[in-house]
C-alpha cells in the first residue's frame, strides 16, 4: 500500500460519479493525496485506503478557496463553499445543517432536522418549514411579512388544495408581486380554481360563444394583471393561464405581448436547482393567441 505520496487526480483510478470512494493507485486503495492543477485552478483530495479522509481544498483562478472540505472515511463532514471570485461564501455544511448565502453575504436558507427556513435577498423570510412526526407545517410569507400560504403536509403526501390555507384576499392583491419568485407559481395554481375541462370529443365541446365565459371573472382579471406585469417571468405566467383558462378577453394583451421577443432570465437557486426558459414571450404569446382563435 503506498503511503502518503501525491499523485494527479487523473492518475487514480475512481467511479465517474463519485471520486470520493474506492480510489485506487496502480491497483490498490490510494492513501495520499491528490491534486489537479490547470494552471490556474486548482485542487487537492486526501484519502486514507481509498476514501476521502482529512481535508479536501480547490481554489478558484486568483488563488482564493472556491471550497473546503473534511471528510471522514468517504463520508462529509463538513464543508464551506464560495462565490467567485472567493470574496463571499455560497454555502457552509455542518452536522447540524446546511446555510446559503446571497453573494452580499445575506443568509438565504437554513436548514437543520428541525425545520428549513429561506429568505429573500433582502433577508424578510418567506418559507417556513417545521418539521413534525409525520409531516412538516409549511408557511409561505409575502415580502412584507404577511402569510399567503399555510399547511400541513403529511410525509410522503404530494401538495395539494386540501392541504393547504390561502390567504386568498392578500393573493389576489399581491399576486403580480409573488410571481416574481419562482418558488410561489406551484401554490399560486393550487389557490386559482380548477380550470375548464374540454371534452375528448369534438360533439361535446362548447360553442364558441359558451367557453369565452368559462373562466370565473376574477380569474380572467387576475390574467389580465399578469400579462401586463413589469416581470416577463410573470407575463410568462398570464399567456399559459390564458389558454388554460381559454381568457379569450385577453387577446389584446397577448397581441401586444409579440413585442417582447426576449425570454425571461433563467432561474438559478441557492440550493443549486434551476430552470430555463425555452421561448421568447413573444413566442408563448403567438401560441397563446393561436390556441384561443381556435377555440
Amino acid at each position: 500500500m503506498t503511503e502518503g505520496i501525491r499523485v494527479p487526480l487523473a492518475e487514480l483510478e475512481t467511479s465517474e460519479d463519485d471520486i470520493y470512494v474506492n480510489a485506487k493507485y496502480r491497483g490498490r486503495p490510494f492513501t495520499g493525496v491528490a491534486f489537479e492543477d490547470s494552471g490556474d485552478e486548482y485542487a487537492e483530495y486526501s484519502y486514507l485506503d481509498g476514501a476521502a479522509h482529512g481535508r479536501s481544498f480547490s481554489r478558484f483562478a486568483g488563488g482564493k478557496l472556491a471550497d473546503d472540505e473534511v471528510w471522514d472515511h468517504g463520508k462529509l463532514v463538513s464543508g464551506t463553499y464560495w462565490w467567485p471570485p472567493g470574496d463571499a461564501v455560497r454555502l457552509q455544511l455542518s452536522p447540524e445543517g446546511s446555510q446559503y448565502f446571497y453573494q452580499d453575504g445575506t443568509l438565504g436558507i437554513a436548514q437543520t432536522t428541525d425545520a428549513e427556513r429561506r429568505y429573500d435577498p433582502s433577508g424578510v423570510l418567506r418559507q417556513e418549514r417545521l418539521y413534525r412526526a409525520g409531516g412538516q407545517d409549511f408557511t409561505y410569507y409575502g415580502p412584507d411579512g404577511v402569510w399567503a400560504i399555510k399547511g400541513h403536509l403529511d410525509a410522503g403526501k404530494a401538495l395539494a388544495r386540501d392541504c393547504l390555507q390561502f390567504h386568498g384576499d392578500y393573493i389576489r392583491a399581491h399576486c403580480a408581486e409573488l410571481l416574481e419568485d419562482p418558488d410561489f407559481l406551484r401554490y399560486f395554481r393550487l389557490w386559482l380554481p380548477e380550470p375548464p375541462k374540454q371534452p375528448r370529443f369534438a360533439r361535446f365541446r362548447l360553442s364558441r360563444a359558451t367557453r369565452s365565459h368559462e373562466g370565473r371573472p376574477e380569474v380572467r382579471e387576475i390574467v389580465c394583471d399578469l400579462l401586463q406585469a413589469d416581470s416577463l417571468a410573470v407575463q410568462y405566467e398570464g399567456i399559459d393561464l390564458a389558454v388554460r383558462y381559454r381568457v379569450t378577453e385577453a387577446l389584446p394583451l397577448l397581441e401586444a405581448a409579440l413585442a417582447q421577443d426576449r425570454r425571461p432570465p433563467d432561474v438559478r437557486n441557492l440550493d443549486g436547482s434551476s430552470h430555463a426558459y425555452t421561448a421568447t414571450v413573444a413566442q408563448r404569446a403567438r401560441w397563446a393567441i393561436d390556441t384561443l382563435r381556435k377555440l
